[in-house]
């Protein structure tokens, strides 16, 4: 049997994101939601089991997406955002794991993914969980409104703020994602060239 390559920081790159995600398509399905009121029964123990699961679950699909939408943007030249180094181009850098043989290189490299790649990894997935978060957000209150559940104005209020923190998730998160990650790939690029 194989193993599932999860440790803490893993989890936690995973747990955290993945449980904002779970929150976002809670909106949208009422089978959900009739769980997450299933906390305050009789079974809140199985119900926090299968939430975790599917919060972990949901994390990973998240670093899949992360993978494949937020990396690209990495090589993009963002340097009128920010002088950082991180907002220039950053090439993707491979581990080179013929060369973790060598004296200190795996501990450097150990110490890259916990200082660097968990991180980058929980910023990205944060940050993709959020702007599903908001999206599930506002297409449950365009149906609410459709069906005359809220107020225009009700509706309009919870979509303003729904923007509003996804602004502050776009400015808060994407540049912490872009500097560990140029971080991590330097790191990476030293352990390779030594």
């Amino acid at each position: 049997m194989t193993q599932l390559p999860l440790d803490l920081d893993s989890i936690l790159a995973y747990l955290i994101p993945g449980l904002i995600a779970v929150v976002g398509i809670a909106f949208l399905s009422p089978a959900l939601q009739k769980l997450l009121g299933g906390l305050r029964g009789e079974h809140g123990g199985s119900t926090i089991i299968l939430l975790t699961l599917m919060a972990l679950v949901s994390g990973m699909l998240l670093s899949d997406i992360r993978d494949a939408v937020l990396h690209p943007t990495c090589s993009l030249n963002l340097s009128w955002i920010s002088p950082q180094p991180s907002f220039r181009p950053i090439n993707r850098e491979l581990v080179n794991y013929g060369k973790l043989i060598g004296e200190g290189r795996l501990d450097a490299y150990q110490e890259a993914k916990r200082s660097e790649q968990t991180p980058y990894r929980f910023h990205g997935n944060t940050l993709l969980a959020v702007v599903f978060l908001v999206t599930s957000r506002i297409i449950a209150l365009c149906r609410a409104g459709a069906r005359g559940t809220v107020s225009q104005h009700g509706r309009t209020r919870g979509v303003v703020a729904a923007l509003v923190l996804l602004i502050v998730a776009f400015a808060v998160l994407y540049p912490a994602f872009r500097t560990r990650y140029y971080n991590y790939t330097h790191a990476i690029s030293a352990i390779n060239g030594s």
